[in-house]
C-alpha cells in the first residue's frame, strides 16, 4: 500500500468533526520539585541492582534499550574512533559503528557486536519480541560491509532494519529509502511499527511518518503528517485497543524565530487518523517518547522551553513533561517537572502497577554547568513519587525500559570523571547502563 499523507485540510477537518482542539484553551497545571538539593547527592551504589560502563579511548553510547523475555535487556547505539584495541566494543579507528549488547538480567554482558561498512552507522532503536528475537534499526550512509545484503541498489543515506534471534544472528535485513526511522515497537499481532521521517520528492518539507511492517519487515500501511516545514515523529505505542499513537513535534520555521510544538497523533489499526493534538508556545517544545498505560490511557515524555502558551516552562532552558491522555484523545493531567536548572525527559515507561518511570537529564543551574543523568518515578495520578540523579562531571540518560522482573533499567553515555560510573579514558564518552529497583531511588 502506498504512502499516506495528511493534508492540512484533513487535520483541520478531523480537528472540527471530532471535537478534539489542537490544544487546550489554558496553560496547563503544573507540578515542580519544590526542592531540588536532595537529589543532587550522588545515587549510592547500593541503590543500583546493577550498573556499568563500556567504551574506551573514544566515542561509546546507548540510545535505545528494550527488555529481554529472560528478565534481561538489549541495549543499542554506537561506538568508535578508537585508537588503541583496549576496548569493549572494537569499533573503527576513524567512524561510528553500530553496537548492539545484550545483558542477563543480572547485567552480565552476555554478547556484543559491532556492525559496520565502509561509512559511519548507528543503532536508533530496539524491541524484543516476545520469543526473544531483536528488532532495531540502524542508520548509515553506505549498505556496504556488514550491510551489504540490504543494499537492493540502493546508495546514499538509508535506514536499515534488522532482525536477530535471541544469540544475535541475522535473521533479515531490509533498507527503506526516504525514510528515516527514529523508534521501533511491536503490536500485539507481532507487525512492527517503525516513526520518524519521509523525505519529500518535490520540497525539502519533512514528513512526520509512522508506518506499520509485517513481520518480514513489509510495509503494510503508512502515514505521513505535515503541518509545517519539518515534522518528526520520534516515538510510537499501539494501545490495548489496536490504534497507534504517535509523538513528536511540528516545527514551525521561516517566522521570526523557528519553534516547535508537541505533536501527539493517534491511528486506527489500518492507519486511518482518529485526531490530532499540539501543544506549545513561541519556543521548543516537544515529545521525546510514548507510552500506554495499564488502563488504556497514553503518557507523553518530553520537554518545554516556552514560558508561554501551553506548556509555561519553569526554566526557559528547559523543563521536563509529561501529559496523559485517555484514548479518544482528552487530557487527563498535564505536569512539569523541574529543579532550579533545566531538565529533560528524553525516553519514558510505564510499570505493570501504573506507575511512570521517566528517564533523561538535568543541569543543575543552566546548560553550561555538568548534566546529570536523572530517573524519575511518578504515579499514575502525576505525582512525582521518587527521583534519582548521577552525580559527577557529565552523564545522561537516553532511554529507558521496565524488565521482565519489574526492575528499571535506562541507558545512555557517561563521560565523567567522579561519581559512580567513571569514564575508562579521561576525555572519552563510555556507553552505561543501570538497573534499579523500583522505588529504590532517592525518596521525596
Amino acid at each position: 500500500m502506498g504512502v499516506k499523507t495528511i493534508s492540512r485540510i484533513v487535520i483541520l477537518a478531523l480537528l472540527v468533526d471530532l471535537l478534539v482542539g489542537c490544544s487546550p484553551s489554558a496553560p496547563l497545571e503544573t507540578s515542580t520539585l519544590p526542592d531540588w538539593t536532595p537529589y543532587r547527592t550522588p545515587v549510592s551504589q547500593a541503590a543500583f541492582r546493577w550498573a556499568g560502563n563500556y567504551g574506551g579511548d573514544g566515542h561509546d553510547q546507548f540510545d535505545s534499550v528494550a527488555p529481554t523475555p529472560d528478565g534481561g535487556a538489549v541495549a543499542v547505539g554506537r561506538s568508535g574512533f578508537h585508537k588503541s584495541k583496549k576496548v569493549d566494543f572494537p569499533a573503527s579507528p576513524d567512524k561510528e559503528d553500530a553496537i548492539i549488547a545484550r545483558f542477563s538480567p543480572h547485567g552480565t554482558l552476555e554478547w556484543s557486536k559491532v556492525l559496520s561498512g565502509s561509512c559511519p552507522a548507528k543503532f536508533i532503536a530496539v524491541s524484543v519480541t516476545p520469543s526473544g528475537d531483536i528488532i532495531a534499526i540502524v542508520h548509515t550512509t553506505k549498505l556496504d560491509g556488514f550491510f551489504l545484503p540490504a543494499s537492493a541498489g540502493r546508495a546514499g543515506e538509508v535506514d536499515v532494519i534488522v532482525k536477530l534471534d535471541s544469540a544475535g544472528a541475522v535473521i533479515w535485513m531490509r533498507s527503506y529509502e526516504q525514510m528515516s526511522f527514529k523508534s521501533v515497537s511491536l503490536a500485539p499481532d507481532d507487525s512492527i511499527v517503525v516513526t520518524g521521517v519521509k523525505f519529500s520528492n518535490t520540497t525539502t518539507e519533512n514528513l512526520a511518518l509512522v508506518a506499520k511492517l509485517s513481520t518480514e519487515g513489509d510495509i503494510i500501511w503508512s502515514q505521513t503528517y505535515n503541518a509545517d516545514y519539518r515534522d518528526r515523529f520520534v516515538s510510537a505505542v499501539v494501545t490495548r485497543d489496536g490504534d497507534v499513537v504517535a509523538a513528536g513535534y511540528v516545527e514551525h520555521v521561516g517566522q521570526s524565530d523557528d519553534f516547535r510544538d508537541a505533536l501527539a497523533v493517534c491511528f486506527d489499526a489500518t492507519g486511518s487518523p482518529k485526531w490530532v493534538k499540539t501543544f506549545g508556545g513561541s519556543r521548543w517544545d516537544e515529545f521525546t517518547g510514548v507510552v500506554a498505560s495499564p488502563e488504556g490511557n497514553i503518557v507523553f515524555a518530553g520537554y518545554a522551553n516556552s514560558t508561554d502558551g501551553d506548556f509555561v516552562a519553569i526554566s526557559e532552558n528547559g523543563t521536563a513533561v509529561l501529559v496523559k491522555l485517555s484514548p479518544d484523545g482528552t487530557v487527563l493531567w498535564a505536569n512539569m517537572y523541574a529543579g532550579e536548572g533545566y531538565t529533560k525527559f528524553l525516553g519514558v515507561a510505564v510499570a505493570d502497577n501504573g506507575n511512570i518511570v521517566a528517564a533523561g537529564c538535568t543541569f543543575p543551574t543552566d546548560k553550561d554547568t555538568p548534566q546529570h543523568a536523572m530517573i524519575a518515578q511518578i504515579d499514575p495520578v502525576g505525582n512525582l513519587v521518587a527521583v534519582g540523579i548521577l552525580d559527577g562531571s557529565g552523564n545522561r540518560f537516553n532511554s529507558v525500559t521496565i524488565a521482565a522482573g519489574g526492575d528499571i533499567v535506562a541507558v545512555g553515555l557517561t563521560w565523567s570523571n567522579t561519581g559512580q560510573l567513571v569514564v575508562k579514558k579521561g576525555k572519552w564518552y563510555d556507553a552505561m547502563i543501570a538497573a534499579f529497583p523500583q522505588l529504590g531511588i532517592t525518596r521525596r
